[in-house]
């Protein structure tokens, strides 16, 4: 089953895994198990490619996260803590020839996993703060738009009343008005 890459982070968490791989692939590190530990390499570099799978399927579930962050926020994440880091991860992923010397491979991806969990419950915690606020905007403008629609509705009532009652005067039978002298004119008979 192929991963579909489908945002920024996910496209980082995998570039960094794969240059630990292109990490594993280099002579020097290579030459450390040349010619008669070339097992344990390869099951070094299946145990990377393993967690570089795992580790994106982890942010992958964080997905929803990112994509409302897509539509209610404008990505104007605190870019230093980020870059910060970022560099503190790729310093770390040049450490790797070491910890190979010391047969330590265990210690170093749980190391790398938390690094990159970090940065992540980071751009998590920055996003659903903006995410919040903008829901609390657009609560106030639905609240807003509520009671423009209801005085909308008042006034078309009013206006019905109005002109049902104006209906009413012209359908009821207007009394006729004499004049005084008419008047005057019946009571002496």
């Amino acid at each position: 089953m192929a991963l579909n890459i489908e945002n920024m982070y996910e496209r980082y968490v995998w570039d960094e895994w794969s240059r630990l791989l292109r990490k594993v692939g280099e002579y020097r590190v290579r030459k450390q198990f040349y010619p008669h530990n070339m097992d344990v390499l390869d099951d070094m570099t299946k145990k990377i490619t393993l967690n570089r799978r795992e580790q994106v399927e982890y942010t992958k579930s964080f997905e929803h996260i990112f994509k409302i962050g897509q539509m209610h926020c404008d990505y104007s994440i605190d870019f230093q803590e980020w870059r910060k880091q970022t560099r503190e991860i790729n310093d770390f992923i040049d450490t790797f020839s070491t910890f190979i010397k010391n047969s330590n491979l265990e210690h170093f991806i749980e190391k790398f996993k938390s690094l990159q969990n970090t940065r992540l419950q980071t751009i998590i915690s920055t996003l659903q703060i903006r995410i919040e606020e903008s829901y609390r905007q657009e609560a106030a403008e639905g609240l807003l738009l509520l009671r423009k629609r209801e005085n909308q509705l008042r006034e078309k009532e009013q206006i019905k009343k109005t002109k049902q009652t104006q209906k009413e005067e012209k359908n009821k039978p207007s009394v006729l008005r004499r004049s005084s002298r008419i008047m005057n004119q019946n009571s002496k008979k």
